[in-house]
């Protein structure tokens, strides 16, 4: 009886400290779910109309274009030689901006990519490009220059286990930057870089200290109707 005892004792501790297990593991990788870790420090239509010398306004978006949870749509002109560009940023807290790519939505809209015009360019000292394409349209080429960050925790916020946990989730929190031109010459091309570098140093306060530029093409299947 007293065996017996013993063994039912044993069991019921083991069940306990299971499931005590169980619900630390549990606390301890929710955590990475806290939108606190990620979310922008601010909204996107805070970002400054005048960059440098270009002045900006506010475009309305189409509904079908409302991906994400913030949005910024605003035409640049430039002050002094009166040139026009198109600032697109998104932000997603659960990284479904990621999703599009200029290569799947131009695609998706019927525009064709000049491969031959694709370029990885260096903005700064930081290791990742951005990536510049070209697209036919019905009038003339369109040129779009990407990049995004991904708004991760700083290492020492997560443990290893957690950064797994999100991964295998879903994705990180991520904000895309794109800029919209029609005209190309090698002195437009100049500029529109030198904006690029505004932006992107300007966009760096909304993000926080853990956020990693990319520019790479997540594969995604695009279905016919």
């Amino acid at each position: 009886m007293k065996i017996t005892l013993l063994r039912i004792s044993s069991i019921v501790s083991l069940l306990l400290l299971g499931a005590g297990g169980h619900f630390a593991l549990s606390q301890h990788l929710e955590i990475v779910n806290r939108k606190s870790l990620y979310s922008l420090t601010k909204p996107l239509d805070l970002l400054p109309h005048q960059l440098g010398h270009w002045t900006g306004s506010d475009k309305p978006i189409r509904k079908e274009a409302l991906i994400g949870d913030d949005h910024l749509l605003r035409v640049y002109r430039h002050n002094e030689t009166g040139m026009e560009l198109q600032l697109w940023i998104v932000y997603s807290a659960e990284g479904e901006n990621r999703r599009h790519h200029p290569l799947v939505c131009m695609a998706v809209d019927g525009k064709e990519e000049i491969a031959s015009e694709r370029k990885s360019i260096g903005i700064d000292e930081h290791s990742t490009p951005i990536q510049q394409f070209c697209f036919k349209t019905s009038k003339q080429p369109v040129w779009v220059y990407y990049w995004n960050y991904d708004m991760l925790p700083q290492h020492r916020e997560l443990s290893s286990l957690q950064k797994l946990y999100r991964k295998i989730q879903r994705r990180f929190p991520s904000v895309t930057l794109e800029v919209f031109i029609d005209e190309h010459t090698p002195g437009t091309r100049e500029a529109v870089i030198d904006f690029v570098k505004l932006v992107d140093s300007e966009i760096h306060p909304w993000l926080g200290p853990g956020a990693v530029r990319d520019s790479r093409y997540m594969r995604v299947s695009i279905l016919d109707n």
